[in-house]
């Protein structure tokens, strides 16, 4: 059993995590953690020049995947707040967020593109994480009637029972 007195970073936590995993799936099979991380790493680059070839993500994008040790595929096992994808990409977030720390979109994502974190990144601009999460606005959701039907996307015409 892990010191609970041991400080430990996320990362570390989620390193700890996979190879804890990559040595009991490997048990369970019968083969050794070398074998099981050569599987799963030959499925990994598959999957992801699939990806790549169906359009589904960019070349760009799967360097990025390929490059992270272990899974890679922001599966955030163990920590949940992994799964969340590139913030960077999202361009409503950005503007979002940006207009809340009061910079532009192009700087918010040029700070994160160079290794900064989130919170930091609040930090640095004299907030808290709460206080940045009480200025950011609700994400909307669609209306919906009581049938299930979404209010944003009725047209002018009648709707038939």
């Amino acid at each position: 059993m892990a010191d609970s007195n041991t400080e430990s970073t996320p990362d570390q936590s989620k390193d700890q995590f996979y190879q804890e995993f990559i040595s009991d799936f490997a048990a369970n099979l019968g083969v050794s953690a070398d074998q099981v991380t050569a599987a799963l790493e030959a499925t990994k680059k598959q999957m992801v020049q699939e990806a790549v070839q169906q359009g589904k993500i960019t070349q760009t994008q799967a360097d990025e995947i390929l490059a992270q040790k272990g899974f890679g595929f922001g599966f955030g096992m163990g920590d949940h707040r992994q799964n969340r994808g590139d913030i960077t990409q999202n361009a409503g977030f950005l503007n979002d967020a940006a207009g809340v720390l009061g910079i532009s979109a192009d700087e918010l994502k040029s700070e994160l593109q160079s290794g900064k974190k989130l919170d930091q990144i609040i930090n640095d601009h004299g907030m808290t994480m709460d206080q940045f999460r009480q200025k950011m606005p609700k994400p909307q959701r669609p209306l919906m009637n009581d049938k299930g039907v979404n209010n944003t996307d009725a047209s002018a015409g009648t709707t038939s029972n």
